[in-house]
């Protein structure tokens, strides 16, 4: 083998090698990824501890990419959010929700905003799709790694990273989609009501 290859396959070694930082955070996202399952997962959103599983478990869907320095999507687009949708989303970082996952879940067409009816349309739904797909790839990791543990999964390091990335990028373009479509709605009802105040005042 001569030296360049030699230096190659030690390069890829150690990219691949997982590291007990990382390890610990797989395992934590592993264990938590379980409890959210345990209380239904993408399937049951009603019981009453799934919003506190499904937050443990987003935490941790936070912690092990930054571990794995796994590529973050951009989210320039807060920076048109109202007040209120800044101080949920404060920075360009990750910053999970499980309202927002819910959403995807749930998959509504229309939005009632006082009385008034509001579509999101198929480019929301389809984003939406989108991330449960994603979602449902990182779930059969998960599990794979919860039964044979990250080692014995046979799963590499950038393949952990590699489906992370693909749901936060996945995560963001739903994100965006869903709040800047809801922000439509809130400007159109406050417009609404703005012109009746206006024809109020004219009579």
């Amino acid at each position: 083998m001569s030296a360049t290859a030699s230096i190659f396959r030690q390069f890829m070694m150690s990219t691949e090698t997982i590291s007990s930082t990382e390890l610990g955070s797989l395992n934590n996202m592993i264990a938590s990824h379980r409890r959210f399952m345990l209380d239904g997962g993408r399937l049951v959103v009603q019981i009453d501890t799934w919003q506190a599983s499904s937050s443990t478990f987003l935490t941790s869907m936070e912690a092990a990419p930054c571990a794995l320095n796994a590529e973050l999507a951009p989210r320039h687009y807060r920076a048109t959010f109202t007040v209120n949708y800044k101080a949920l989303f404060p920075s360009d970082h990750r910053h999970y929700r499980a309202d927002v996952f819910k959403a995807s879940i749930e998959q509504c067409p229309t939005m009632w905003v006082n009385g008034d009816k509001f579509e999101f349309g198929i480019d929301v739904l389809n984003l939406a799709k989108k991330l449960q797909i994603e979602w449902a790839n990182m779930d059969a990791v998960m599990e794979k790694c919860h039964h044979q543990g990250v080692v014995g999964s046979g799963y590499s390091r950038s393949d952990f990273v590699g489906v992370l990335a693909a749901v936060d990028a996945a995560w963001a373009g739903f994100e965006r989609g869903y709040i800047m479509k809801e922000r439509e709605f809130t400007y159109a009802f406050v417009d609404a009501l703005s012109s009746q105040d206006v024809q109020l005042e004219e009579l």
